[in-house]
């Protein structure tokens, strides 16, 4: 008699746990690939300023003359490769950014 239990027990929760018709939807594709997108362009954000103020060298490619804030605050940083567009005015107080990386 128990062990029917805990079979009927362990049948109605995988039932109810089983993935749904929610997540099958065509919206799922595209809104993991928007969030793929969206975490991509914060790194390279992140990237581009770490290589304006000299923050870690992960992000020497991201920028046209790395650590150019730290020397010069009346420059402006332009963006090069993944960061091709970016510009960011030195004068402005540099970006709270995690050390190291």
């Amino acid at each position: 008699m128990n062990r029917r239990f805990v079979f009927a027990a362990l049948l109605i929760g995988s039932i109810t746990l089983s993935p749904g018709p929610a997540l099958a939807t065509d919206n799922g594709p595209d809104a993991a690939s928007a969030l793929m997108r969206l975490v991509q362009e914060e790194s390279e954000q992140t990237l581009f300023l770490r290589c304006c103020w000299a923050r870690g060298r992960a992000g020497f490619r991201y920028c046209q003359e790395y650590g150019i804030c730290e020397s010069d605050r009346e420059s402006v940083c332009e963006g090069i490769g993944p960061a091709e567009g970016r510009t960011l005015a030195c004068s402005e107080a540099p970006p709270t950014l995690p050390e190291g990386g």
